[in-house]
């Protein structure tokens, strides 16, 4: 897959559409970002994949938005999500936060949202646990060793995304694809959110732990980077 298959996709719009679509159909709200506004590029991913994307593993679920951009698409798939499940970062945003008005992503409200916004009907799999947690990382090895997509929207601290790198990067096929979401640069970087952890590192760094896989001596000979679009950073199975 390269940048320009995704830049030049002819429903760009309809893709558009979909999330906002969903934004308005859901308990919650879809993870966009005002200024960027690039959710829609999984459904273009997943629509260029085809009949090839299997099984999507997606790190992250919140109200279940970037999944059910993913579901409107009728290549049929099966989608396994993880998700803690107890809000939108309570221990960073805490109480004050703008999306304490949607209320808690709960697994059942989460499951809702999908029985009503899968017009495919997908299979789909909502594992609550934190990636991290060797529990949820054996039972998605036991279960799905091959990942077709794997969308990285979890735990934004650098520790945390490189760990979910190395729990679950071995599961994608070849052709398969990685997408990070917020990989915030240039004049993005001043919304990423910030804060000092016990080891007094800044909480989101998304960039600084892509950028470390990127060039590391290895991913060349196992990956490829398609690129950036918008705030999301792809990068292929060799």
């Amino acid at each position: 897959m390269n940048l320009t298959d995704i830049t030049n996709y002819r429903y760009k719009n309809t893709a558009r559409g979909i999330v906002e679509d969903i934004n308005d159909n859901i308990n919650g709200r879809v993870a966009l970002n005002n200024m960027l506004q690039s959710t829609h590029v999984l459904y273009i991913i997943k629509n260029l994949l085809k009949d090839k994307c299997k099984t999507v593993l997606e790190i992250g679920t919140l109200w279940g938005g970037a999944m059910l951009t993913m579901m409107t698409s009728e290549y049929k798939s099966k989608f396994v999500s993880m998700d803690m499940f107890g809000g939108f970062y309570p221990d960073l945003l805490g109480e004050g936060n703008s999306d304490q008005d949607f209320g808690i992503n709960t697994l059942e409200l989460v499951d809702e949202n999908i029985q009503y916004n899968n017009p495919y009907q997908h299979e789909y799999d909502l594992i609550k646990g934190s990636s991290h947690d060797k529990e949820v990382i054996d039972y998605v090895k036991e279960n799905y060793s091959k990942i077709d997509l794997l969308f990285i929207d979890g735990d934004h601290s650098k520790k945390g995304v490189l760990q979910d790198w190395k729990d679950y990067s071995d599961l994608i096929v070849s052709g398969g694809i990685v997408v990070f979401d917020d990989y915030w640069v240039g004049e993005y970087e001043r919304a990423a959110w910030k804060k000092e952890d016990d080891d007094g590192v800044k909480w989101m760094d998304v960039v600084g732990a892509v950028d470390k896989i990127i060039s590391s001596k290895t991913f060349t000979k196992n990956w490829k980077d398609v690129g950036l679009f918008g705030d999301k950073k792809i990068i292929e199975r060799l």
